[in-house]
């Protein structure tokens, strides 16, 4: 998840080759966006609460993590 949701990407090997590099900045860019661990201590608990409500329904829907 975190690869994904903060500002500490580890990127894989094949992220400096196109088009893998073009999905998979698209890909975290997205991601951070609707959640991003880095800026947890700066949303409120109204957010984190529904946050966690999400997290936990895209998992169980198996939404996350993505199969790719």
């Amino acid at each position: 998840c975190y690869d994904c949701h903060s500002n500490q990407t580890t990127y894989p090997w094949y992220s400096n080759l196109a088009p893998a590099s073009f999905y998979l900045e698209d890909h975290i860019k997205d991601g951070k966006r609707h959640l991003n661990f880095s800026e947890w201590e700066q949303y409120s608990a109204k957010r984190k609460d529904h946050k966690l409500d999400e997290l936990i329904e895209e998992v169980e829907r198996e939404g996350m993590p993505l199969e790719s």
